[in-house]
């Protein structure tokens, strides 16, 4: 498993179980993510590395600090730190993903990595800042935010007990967690994925709920890649299955095949 330092922005490679003190990072992909290899490379920040490199390593060392994707990555460490967490983990950048055997086990333990951080910081880009009474007017735009859509975000909203939701400027939000106070925020987040609030409140397991209600849950929800309909399930279900990227609705239907096994 690979981890930001919140300090240094440099990726920490750490073996075995996660350290308990991180916070990792949910949000919607754009054009100029950082992959692993820009962040081990170019990512660290400029007041603790130098880079004495040829001039055309330093136009893409630029392009890299100066993209959105980046600044994500610095604003999420920086909210993390602020709360006296020294990593957090984000799947653009702490995947390598040209690696096969990484992407599968990354992928078959992303559910175990949300639901064991101190909180997931929920980083919705299309949302402008308001409060919580504004968010939950009928006409809020937080409850058509692109966030919700997702397959990826279904396990990011539901595996961790804490999820603090922040507008595009990182302004916060709101904070679904297992509190009283979290009441409010759990039940729009219901109103808007129809998960149960009880799931949301983490009183009620995911596995405690139907088969076919929480594929209800992700019906509407979409992916880039069609075999990741079925892998972004795969913590949902408690499944654990081979990568297979080009099978298709293939994925989908061994997905199928180990949930009603492990029945």
């Amino acid at each position: 498993m690979w981890l930001i330092d919140t300090t240094l922005l440099t990726l920490i490679g750490i073996q075995g179980d996660p350290p308990e003190d991180y916070a990792i990072l949910s949000h919607t992909w754009v054009e100029d993510e950082v992959t692993f290899a820009n962040f081990q490379e170019y990512g660290a920040a400029t007041e603790f590395q130098t880079y004495p490199t040829a001039p055309n390593n330093s136009a893409i060392r630029q392009k890299v600090l100066a993209s959105s994707g980046y600044a994500k990555i610095k604003n999420a460490a920086e909210l993390a730190r602020s709360h006296g967490l020294r990593f957090l983990w984000v799947d653009t950048c702490c995947i390598d993903k040209t690696s096969s055997a990484e992407l599968s086990e990354s992928i078959n333990s992303m559910y175990r990595w949300y639901r064991d951080a101190k909180f997931c910081i929920a980083y919705l880009s299309d949302v402008e800042p308001a409060s919580l009474s504004e968010l939950l007017g009928r006409q809020s735009n937080f409850r058509r935010s692109r966030w919700f859509t997702q397959g990826w975000t279904l396990q990011e909203l539901v595996a961790p007990k804490t999820v603090m939701f922040y507008a595009k400027d990182w302004s916060y939000l709101m904070t679904k967690e297992p509190v009283i106070s979290s009441l409010e925020s759990c039940k729009l987040l219901a109103e808007i994925t129809g998960i149960s609030q009880h799931v949301l409140l983490s009183t009620t397991s995911p596995s405690d709920i139907s088969v076919a209600n929480r594929m209800r849950w992700a019906s509407r929800r979409k992916t880039a890649r069609l075999e990741d309909k079925a892998y972004c399930l795969l913590g949902l279900f408690d499944v654990n299955m081979p990568l297979l990227y080009g099978e298709g609705e293939g994925s989908f239907i061994r997905l199928q095949e180990e949930i009603f096994e492990g029945d």
